[in-house]
């Protein structure tokens, strides 16, 4: 109960602090230095405590999803873990948006509605406030500062506008701090942007991942006379896509968000992407560090909004921890797998391994954050759990036939038999003819570079035989590709 007492009317305090920009950059440069890394998950901790106490008493949604729960409260920072978890099913459909704001009412004025993609389904409203919105750009444009600094940038921006969160949000947040065009996710408006402005310019282009490999396989330029950075987030940049872009792009980095929390909770930073090309080096570093040889997205995150869980299943638990904000947000299972480790943690790592001098320190000692990605975007073949990301560096792997696709989709089939098949759906690019793909005996080059990427494969190889993977290609827009409607980002898993 001394929480109550002594601690929370402090922390009351410092939530209300930070609605002021300069303070909020002076707790940032606070929480960035190496001393302050053992403060981070006490500070962030309570902070999600103080979250729930609003939440539970002001939030009708919220209470009456602890009440179906027959929770009778956690009565200390200590108890959180004992709070019950909210997502988007238990949850967010639940209830109205309305209800799910604090005091149960939109405001009449200064919230902006998001959609989210519809990735996993139908779109989703999400409600943005005021403070939602300011503290977003504070943090969008101390990011932006961090890692490009003293750059004049000219920001294109790909993602999608209208009512999707991230498209909208970047241009509201990057408008008065650099020269910027948003066009959203339209190839001819891009490569006419360039072409209208020319290579003179500082481009920082900002979109989806497989937006920016259509750009640069359709593209008409020489995109070499070009200054181009890019920005991508929506899913991840896997290392096989990474090097086929780093021949376009000077610099690459992903930022990590989600409509239902906020975008660029956390980003890739020069610290995060080294250990993440270090862990393809050294296999036995990221299995150490992760408990698997599959490495995952890196970013370094923000103790300050966001208390970070991991469940018993191994999906990260968000607590957005402002209390300004208009639809709280307590233990929400975002279904990502992943988890949270300290740059302390991975330099004790790095040192039982005799490889602490194969990274320098980074400029800020923020948590870093690793994400696999959705957990249901893994499809579970005879056991085996292959990724998208598995597929995404396999296929990258194979020069000549990843230039004529698109995109690909996963599933598991059986045959009158019940014997198990993986299918590899193949998307063509528009114009590329069945002939052409036809080509390429695929199979067996996926099935053996599969073995590489991934090691429990590698073992039931040993069993199964390589027809056990069926490769399909379809043209542009066809079969399983052909109902892609509204949906911004790609459907991997069939």
């Amino acid at each position: 109960m001394i929480d109550r007492f002594i601690y929370y009317p402090l922390f009351f305090v410092f939530c209300r602090a930070r609605e002021i920009r300069v303070f909020n950059l002076m707790f940032f440069w606070l929480l960035s230095r190496k001393a302050a890394q053992r403060y981070h998950g006490r500070l962030a901790k309570r902070l999600a405590y103080l979250a729930y106490l609003k939440a539970s008493k002001h939030c009708p949604a919220y209470k009456d999803f602890l009440e179906h729960r027959h929770f009778i409260g956690a009565d200390s920072a200590a108890d959180f873990s004992t709070i019950p978890a909210t997502d988007k099913e238990v949850y967010v459909k639940a209830y109205t948006a309305e209800q799910r704001c604090h005091y149960g009412q939109l405001p009449v004025r200064g919230v902006v509605i998001d959609e989210s993609s519809g990735s996993g389904g139908v779109p989703t409203n999400w409600v943005r406030g005021p403070s939602d919105r300011r503290l977003i750009r504070h943090l969008l444009q101390m990011s932006l500062k961090r890692t490009y600094p003293g750059q004049k940038l000219f920001i294109i921006n790909c993602f999608v506008m209208g009512p999707w969160a991230t498209g909208m949000n970047v241009s509201m947040s990057f408008s008065d701090v650099a020269l910027l065009k948003s066009l959203g996710s339209d190839l001819k408006k891009l490569e006419n942007t360039l072409k209208t402005f020319g290579p003179h310019y500082n481009y920082l282009i900002l979109g989806y991942p497989p937006f920016i490999k259509l750009f640069v396989d359709t593209i008409t330029l020489n995109l070499k006379d070009y200054n181009l950075q890019l920005i991508t987030g929506g899913e991840s940049l896997s290392k096989g896509l990474e090097d086929y872009l780093s021949g376009t792009f000077r610099t690459m980095i992903s930022s990590y968000g989600a409509s239902d929390l906020d975008i660029n909770m956390a980003v890739e930073t020069a610290f995060s992407k080294k250990l993440r090309r270090l862990c393809f080096e050294q296999p036995g570093l990221c299995e150490s560090l992760f408990g698997k040889r599959t490495v995952p997205m890196i970013f370094q995150c923000n103790p300050l909004d966001y208390y970070i869980e991991r469940s018993s299943e191994g999906e990260l638990i968000f607590t957005v921890t402002r209390l300004s904000a208009l639809a709280p947000k307590i233990r929400y299972n975002l279904r990502d797998v992943g988890g949270v480790l300290s740059v302390e943690d991975v330099f004790e790592r790095l040192k039982s391994l005799g490889l602490e001098d194969r990274i320098e320190e980074p400029q800020g000692y923020f948590p870093l954050l690793y994400v696999y990605g959705r957990g249901d975007q893994t499809v579970l073949f005879l056991g085996v759990n292959i990724t998208i990301s598995d597929m995404d560096t396999v296929l990258h792997g194979h020069k000549e036939l990843y230039s004529l696709f698109h995109s690909f989709q996963m599933s598991v089939f059986e045959d009158e038999k019940a014997n198990s098949y993986l299918r590899l759906s193949l998307e063509l690019k528009e114009g590329v003819a069945q002939e052409d793909a036809d080509r390429f005996n695929a199979g067996p080059f996926i099935f053996e570079a599969l073995k590489v990427v991934n090691q429990e494969f590698r073992e039931l190889s040993k069993v199964y035989p390589a027809d056990r993977l069926v490769v399909e290609t379809h043209l542009f827009e066809t079969g399983p590709f052909a109902d892609r409607g509204q949906r911004i980002k790609q459907k991997y898993i069939a």
